[in-house]
């Protein structure tokens, strides 16, 4: 009985706490980019993903996002899958741009191959069209300078995201 009503506490405290929180849904295209060869034609070479985004407080967030890309490296075509998590702090202000800057992990899982990780830095802006609807562009680069061909030590991100 006592553990049943330590629960229902527990649960009675928690949900406005989690109700105060914002969430934010973004999703975006990982380091689009493409280009013309006389050899190959027409390439388009971007990944895609998906972030949930935390904010406990209106200056800091914490974020995961999992992206899958495929890569050309020297043994041809390599799918590979970021999986980021990212505390930041983000600068208020009264405009509808909204900065922020950030620090986290960086996991990326490599078809047929080892898992690799480091620390990364990310910066991005989101502008907001409504209190709900925003655009967002960031860039990460990765701290760690000996990376293979898969995996990119500076990434480029741009999608659209909705905060409930």
């Amino acid at each position: 009985m006592k553990r049943l009503l330590l629960v229902v506490v527990i649960v009675a405290l928690a949900a406005p706490l989690a109700a105060q929180e914002k969430k934010e849904v973004f999703a975006f295209v990982d380091s689009p980019g493409g280009g013309w060869t006389k050899a190959n034609g027409y390439t388009f070479n971007t990944g895609y993903g998906v972030a949930l985004r935390v904010f406990p407080s209106p200056r800091f967030s914490a974020e995961l996002s999992v992206a899958e890309r495929w890569v050309r490296a020297t043994d041809g075509d390599v799918r590979t899958n970021p999986i980021d998590l990212i505390a930041a702090y983000h600068f208020t202000n009264d405009s509808n741009w909204k900065p922020y800057l950030g620090l986290g992990l960086h996991v990326l899982r490599v078809s047929n191959l080892d898992s690799r990780s480091g620390a990364e830095v990310r910066g991005g802006v989101a502008y907001q069209f409504t209190p709900r609807f925003f655009l967002r562009l960031d860039e990460t680069l990765l701290l760690r300078r000996e990376n293979p061909t898969f995996d990119q030590r500076s990434r480029s991100l741009i999608g659209v995201g909705w905060r409930f």
